[in-house]
């Protein structure tokens, strides 16, 4: 399988159903009437942090109900100032983009236009991701949620990278997150990039407690989640390679984006050897070479554990071993390519307390124990809103 996969994910998705992406540069000037290729009713957002203002402000969505917004609009159609929580432009006939300029090759920028079962959704959201913000999802608001982030801020190396941090999550919600948009059918199984609780190697769930400062660099992609949940997320990028753990059981992410060049990411990993663990690691993506492989290392002063696949669009999970001084990430034949690692640390019993029937294993437990908070440091200086208080607006409207 190649990276074509991709493209053809996204016009098949296109042909099935309303939701798409639309780049800007990708219509004509010169005051032709481009038809917007989606069926009525939807919504339509905009994602152009990098894009100049003027420009946008001469380029037009009209609709044939009498309905206009400039793209410099609908970019600032916030719920309040401070935040990137998007308000949808509802389109309810057929909508066009027009400009008088002569072309718009110069922007980045793209719609989103969703599927018109999601424009009634009131716990379907939509954040461009412009600024530092803390996102928080609260079960007595909404327990369900499906949260899509749109990032065009091309300021960041690699571009359109955003940073997650501040992770807090109780031990009985669950988060997914999922590369692209999301359709109005369930997801297939494991194709999620990220989880908590975590896909095992024994094809069940474990909920780890602490979640490690990750980026992702995508233009798009959302989360599903389920009661209480909250973060800080900002357009930047995360180096992870030379990182430190911060607690014993923990998780984390690495992706290495198709502009990057793979290189070799080392991780070192906080433990306390008179307990034992384990160290697993769930692998997703494509590669352009059917020979590329990624490998996942755990090593210590007395062994080392290593898997290497090649990765395919659904998650390969490896138990590497028990609980090392360090994770190796690293790669063969996969630039130009796209994967994602999630890895995570679980600590166990005291070494002392255990048997030789169980010293090698990994509890799995249900997602429903509950009482265990992460213990990333909080973040302050920054824009703090909640979602679920823009739930309680939404539902009144």
């Amino acid at each position: 399988m190649t990276l074509q996969f991709y493209g053809l994910f996204l016009t098949l998705c296109t042909l099935c159903s309303a939701q798409q992406i639309k780049y800007f540069n990708t219509f004509k000037g010169g005051n032709v009437r481009n038809k917007i290729d989606a069926t009525p009713p939807y919504s339509l957002y905009v994602s152009a942090q990098s894009d100049d203002n003027d420009v946008l402000k001469k380029v037009l969505i009209t609709t044939e109900d009498n309905q206009y917004a400039s793209l410099y609009v609908l970019k600032m159609k916030k719920l309040m100032q401070g935040s990137g929580l998007l308000q949808p432009f509802v389109i309810n006939s057929t909508a066009y983009l027009s400009t008088d300029l002569s072309d718009l090759n110069t922007l980045h920028g793209f719609m989103y236009i969703t599927t018109e079962k999601q424009l009634y959704d009131k716990s379907f959201l939509v954040i461009d991701v412009d600024q530092s913000q803390k996102i928080s999802i609260n079960r007595n608001f909404q327990p369900d949620s499906t949260i899509v982030f749109l990032n065009t801020v091309r300021s960041t190396t690699p571009i359109q990278s955003s940073m997650f941090s501040g992770w807090l999550q109780s031990s009985d919600s669950s988060v997914s997150i999922y590369r692209g948009y999301p359709s109005d059918d369930k997801e297939l199984i494991d194709t999620q990039i990220f989880s908590n609780p975590v896909r095992t190697d024994l094809f069940k769930t474990q909920f780890i407690p602490n979640v490690e400062k990750f980026s992702l660099t995508l233009g798009i992609f959302y989360l599903k989640i389920h009661n209480d949940v909250s973060f800080l997320i900002e357009p930047s990028y995360f180096e992870l390679d030379g990182m430190s753990t911060s607690a014993y059981s923990t998780t984390g992410f690495y992706m290495k984006a198709i502009n990057q060049i793979e290189k070799n990411i080392t991780i070192t990993c906080l433990r306390d050897t008179s307990y034992n663990g384990t160290t697993c690691g769930n692998w997703i993506g494509l590669l352009p070479e059917s020979t590329g492989n990624v490998a996942f290392q755990e090593v210590d002063s007395t062994q080392t554990f290593t898997c290497t696949i090649t990765p395919n669009d659904q998650i390969f999970p490896c138990k590497v071993g028990t609980i090392g001084q360090k994770i190796f990430i690293s790669s063969i034949g996969a630039n130009g390519g796209e994967y994602f690692v999630q890895y995570y640390i679980y600590q166990d019993q005291r070494v002392y307390e255990l048997d030789s029937t169980t010293a090698s294993s990994l509890p799995t437990v249900p997602v429903t124990t509950r009482g265990i908070r992460t213990t990333t440091k909080k973040f302050s200086a920054v824009t703090d809103f909640f979602v679920t208080v823009f739930m309680v607006v939404f539902l009144l409207l």
